[in-house]
Parts: C-alpha cells; structure tokens; sequence
C-alpha cells in the first residue's frame, strides 16, 4: 500500500512534474524527513488551538501562549527557530482572526480515501461542535494566500472521507480556515469532476512510485 498525506496530494496535484517527483520521492522513502516536517510543522500551534477550545481558556490565553511559543523560539537557531516563530505567528492570528469562535472539541479523526493501492491519509486539524452542528476543520496557516485549487482538493477531500467512514456530512460544515487572512471557506458539494481528478492523481502516483529512485 502506497501511503500519502492529504497535504502531499494537494501539494503533488497543484505542482509541476519535476516537484510530483519530489513529493513521491520524500512519501516512498519516509527515513528522511520531508513528509514528517509537513505533517509536523505547525503541530504546536495546533496542539495550542485545540487546548484553548477544549479547556474554554480567556482570549487573552491564545497570546500568552504565543508567546511562550516565542520565548522558546529564542532560545534555538535555524530551521527550529524559524518553526516556532511561524507557530508563534500563527496562534496570534488564530486568536485576531477566529479567536471568538465557540468550538466544543470533540475527538480527533483519522480518515482515509483509498484509490488502488494509494491510501490518502485525512486527518483534520479540529473536529468540533458549533451551535449544535458537527464540523471538520483544517486550518491553513501559510503566510500567503492559499490556491483556490488546493484549497477545493483538500476540502473535498475531507467531506469524501468523513462520508466514507462517519456518515452523512454537509458541505456547509468542512471548514478550511484561512488563519492569516481570516477567511473562513466552506466545503463544496459533492464535486464528481474535482474526484475524477484526485482519482487520476492517485493513478499517476502509484504509476511513478516504481520510477522514482533514492
């Protein structure tokens, strides 16, 4: 079974060949660190989001806990500086952004798609309750704009997933948070075109996964 994240199919299907290779490449010989520093890079800012829903902290939690992100992130150099300072970042805009929201944490899902011998492994960031509805929510915390493009694959990807394994799900109820613009886009209905072209992404990695060399 060939095993890749839901961010590494958004991030081979809005790529061009030479980047496909990579992200097959980094996914087919998991020793080295690529697919983990994806899956891990905002874990902390994550973990703090969660924390501060869950446990119904103040407002003023969210920068105070940036904050000690922060200070952390003074103490190291390079890449893990440059990791905690963008956790750092992204908790302060959660808090400016979408702080006010009322999520009831509810508890984590692992979800897959499976096309061939490709899994897609979909894991939102938060699965909550708001005024009674459930959701599934993956938080975007780039600094720029992310792509329409991936921002529908991603999406749809979560509702066929849920679908699959939970139940019913409306559309209305993914959620892919834009945390640094503050944009809050909601799923699309079930898009059989945009499927048609996951599937045919999932085609086109099991066909290089053989091709690709360490």
């Amino acid at each position: 079974m060939i095993k890749i994240s839901l961010t590494g199919l958004a991030k081979f299907m809005t790529s061009g060949p030479a980047a496909q290779r990579k992200v097959v490449h980094d996914y087919k010989y998991p020793d080295e660190d690529e697919p983990k520093a994806m899956r891990l890079y905002y874990l902390e800012a994550v973990d703090s989001i969660k924390a501060y829903h869950l446990n119904k902290h103040p407002a003023t939690w969210l920068d105070q806990q940036a904050e000690r992100i922060g200070e952390l992130a003074a103490t190291v150099s390079g890449m893990t500086r440059s990791r905690l300072n963008n956790n750092a970042r992204a908790v302060r805009q959660y808090a400016q952004n979408f702080g006010a929201r009322k999520f009831t944490i509810l508890d984590d899902l692992k979800l897959a798609l499976f096309f061939g011998s490709v899994r897609v492994t979909v894991i939102p960031d938060l699965h909550v309750r708001e005024y009674k509805k459930e959701k599934i929510v993956k938080l975007g915390f780039s600094r720029s704009e992310p792509e329409g493009q991936l921002v529908r694959i991603v999406s749809q990807s979560m509702f066929e997933a849920y679908r699959t394994a939970e139940g019913a799900i409306t559309s209305s109820n993914v959620l892919y948070l834009d945390v640094a613009r503050g944009i809050e886009h909601r799923g699309a209905r079930v898009g059989a075109r945009l499927m048609t072209d996951i599937r045919a992404a999932c085609e086109n990695i099991e066909a290089l996964w053989d091709t690709v060399a360490k």
